[in-house]
């Protein structure tokens, strides 16, 4: 259903579309409704990680591919710790095919 909502003056706004967020140290990639896709999902995740201030040459390469493959059947998240070079606990993977929220984005600076 469409509701249209007249306002008293022009209200700018910014759309952003991503697949991939860092967010409250966890890596959430989402899925591409609108087929819009730039790059594969480990390039958006890889750039998402980079982007937050994170080392992506000390991820663990066999989670971030497991996670990856989970992240295929719709939207996913993964803690950030279990894709951590020295972290060796295992891969935390949730996935959901809900819409994600339009919270704003707090960018953790911490490296991996």
């Amino acid at each position: 259903m469409t509701r249209t909502v007249e306002l008293p003056a022009s209200v700018p706004i910014r759309v952003v579309y991503r697949l991939a967020e860092v967010r409250n140290d966890s890596l959430t990639l989402y899925g591409d409704i609108y087929r819009q896709r730039a790059g594969t999902p480990r390039q958006n995740a890889m750039n998402a990680l980079a982007t937050a201030g994170y080392d992506t040459t000390r991820i663990r390469e066999p989670a971030l591919t497991e996670f990856l493959r989970r992240a295929a059947r719709g939207t996913a998240s993964i803690a950030l710790d279990s894709l951590r070079e020295a972290g060796r606990r295992p891969v935390a993977v949730t996935a959901s095919r809900s819409f994600p929220s339009a919270r704003p984005r707090t960018p953790t600076k911490e490296c991996v």
